[in-house]
């Protein structure tokens, strides 16, 4: 491949990398073996600053053009950064979203004064005044007397559901995929001109 650059990096369908290429497997080379390619990508991926630098590592990783594109974050060559999956540990990672609440309700004109305040399977907190509309949101509270005063519950008095927060769960965090081998052209190429 003699019309590549030294240090022009080619996704293939091979399970081996070609003749005068290396794989970006982050792997370090010697500088005084492959002085050309060192001369182009220096230690931007590592390396021991002397003797050894380091190649590309695009093992499971996508590639990002470098630099800063408008509203987004700034890249540098050789910057890592991402991860397979993410564990959502806090409220503050969730996005805005509502639940709904299921409860028992009797149509309008049917349904009773509540006649108990124990809680149980006949006992309703409130009915619905009007159900057609979609959603009903319309709602008249039972109290077990017209003596008893009603009584507004707390901001966050229900009890979340399940009374214990769930252990965080890593979910999945990847984009649609197909493989290839990743690979570095380090000698069958020509040094790349400079502008």
């Amino acid at each position: 491949m003699s019309n590549s650059f030294i240090g022009e990096i080619r996704a293939f369908p091979y399970n081996f990398a070609p003749e005068g290429w290396l794989d970006c497997m982050g792997q370090t080379v010697s500088v005084q073996q492959y002085q050309a390619l060192f001369g182009v990508i220096g230690f931007a991926y590592g390396g021991d600053n002397r003797t050894t630098f380091g190649l590309p590592d695009l093992r499971g990783r996508a590639v990002l053009g470098q630099g800063q594109g408008p509203g987004l974050s700034n890249y540098t060559i050789g910057q890592l950064q991402g991860a397979d999956s993410v564990a959502l540990t806090s409220v503050s990672q969730l996005p805005a979203h509502t639940h709904t609440i299921t409860s028992k309700f009797m149509p309008p004109g049917t349904a009773p004064g509540a006649s108990t305040s124990t809680p149980g399977a006949n006992a309703y907190l409130s009915r619905l005044l009007n159900p057609t509309p979609s959603p009903p949101v319309t709602t008249a509270a039972f109290a077990p007397n017209s003596t008893t005063p009603l009584t507004q519950l707390a901001p966050n008095a229900l009890a979340p559901f399940p009374p214990t927060a769930a252990p965080a769960q890593a979910h999945e965090n990847r984009q649609p995929f197909a493989t290839f081998r990743y690979c570095i052209c380090a000698t069958d190429g020509v040094f790349p001109p400079r502008p």
